[in-house]
Formats: structure tokens, C-alpha cells, sequence
């Protein structure tokens, strides 16, 4: 489970130990693999509180500004990622749909459905059998104006249209993501590309 009563706002690893499980939490999602290769290297405290400075002048929109109003968006959606969507034991920030909204934000829209899928089923004979099961299906649905304008220019790209979905596979103790990962996987290394901090 994870720390209650904690502002994650005001999170800084001061220890080895620490930037581990911090880059084990939400910000995994925005982590470059090159940042995860430094990470990987840093064997002094002082290295790890200095990473973490880094990390957040990189994605800061506005450097010449006090603050860091990437920084304050990331934690506020981590809070209410932990709040929407926690499953059993994983915090919500940690899965598919925690992702989804701290990466894109909410949607502009949602809608639930079923979508029929094959599956396997074991018969009483010991043999499996394929059946037609209904599965129920969150369609998260963005219109790319609404998004920051770095990604909303990417996305022309990949999207005409000027919207994105992302569906979302849900069961009773999990929802995994069925379609989207390019629009994630493109949120996360867009934050990168925001003016850098000198």
C-alpha cells in the first residue's frame, strides 16, 4: 500500500533509497530511458537530490517563472489518479488509467460499453472451450485543443481528426489499456521537449 497522509506535492528523495522508490512511483510514467540510465548510476545522496532538481527543470514550461507548473499538474493528477483508480493494492497513480490522466488529463469525454471478445473456458471434461464473452470497455475520448499546445502540435500528426481515444479493458480487479499506448508513450516524451531551464 502506499504512504497515507503524505503530501506527495512535497516529495524530494534525500536517499539512495529513496530515488529508487521514487522512480518506482508515478513519475516511471515520465522518466526517459536516458534519465533511467543516470538514475541507475548515481551512488551519493547529494547526486540523487540534484537529479531530481533536473528532472523538474527539464519539463518546466516556464523557467524564467518561480515555480513549476508542469511539476504542480503532475502531482495534483497523481492525487487524483490515487483517489479514481486504486486497485487492491496497487495506488491508482500506478496503473493504466492513473497513467492515462497524469500523462493527457481528464478526458472530455467517457464512455463505458461492452465489446464481445473470444476467451478460453474450461468445459467440466477437463477440456477448454472457446466462448464469446462481453467485456466491459471505457472509451476516453480527447480533443487534442484541449490538450498543452506542444502535444496538441504532435498529435496533428498521428490524429486528423483533432480528437484520441484510449480504451480501457476493465474487470473486477483490474482495467488494462487496449488501444492508446502511442498517445502516452507521446505525452511522456513531449514533456521533455518544453523550453529547458538554463
Amino acid at each position: 500500500m502506499w504512504p497515507s497522509g503524505r503530501t506527495v506535492a512535497t516529495e524530494s528523495p534525500r536517499t539512495l533509497e529513496e530515488l529508487l522508490n521514487w522512480s518506482r512511483g508515478p513519475v516511471r510514467w515520465l522518466l526517459s530511458s536516458s534519465e533511467m540510465r543516470e538514475l541507475r548510476r548515481i551512488d551519493q545522496p547529494a547526486a540523487a537530490t540534484h537529479f531530481v532538481s533536473r528532472f523538474w527543470a527539464r519539463r518546466d514550461p516556464e523557467p524564467a517563472q518561480p515555480g513549476n507548473t508542469f511539476r504542480d499538474t503532475f502531482y495534483r493528477r497523481v492525487e487524483d489518479a490515487d483517489l479514481l483508480y486504486g486497485e487492491g493494492e496497487t495506488r491508482g497513480a500506478l496503473t493504466d488509467r492513473g497513467r492515462a490522466l497524469i500523462l493527457l488529463g481528464p478526458p472530455a469525454s467517457l464512455r463505458v460499453a461492452s465489446e464481445q471478445s473470444l476467451a478460453w473456458s474450461p468445459r467440466g471434461d477437463r477440456r477448454t472451450k472457446v466462448v464469446v464473452r462481453e467485456l466491459p470497455v471505457e472509451e476516453w475520448i480527447y480533443d487534442t485543443r484541449d490538450l498543452p499546445v506542444v502535444l496538441a502540435q504532435a498529435l496533428v500528426e498521428m490524429e486528423e481528426s483533432g480528437k484520441i481515444r484510449l480504451s480501457f479493458m476493465t474487470g473486477p480487479d483490474r482495467t488494462q489499456l487496449a488501444k492508446g499506448e502511442q498517445y502516452l508513450e507521446l505525452a511522456s516524451r513531449v514533456a521533455l521537449a518544453r523550453p529547458q531551464a538554463p
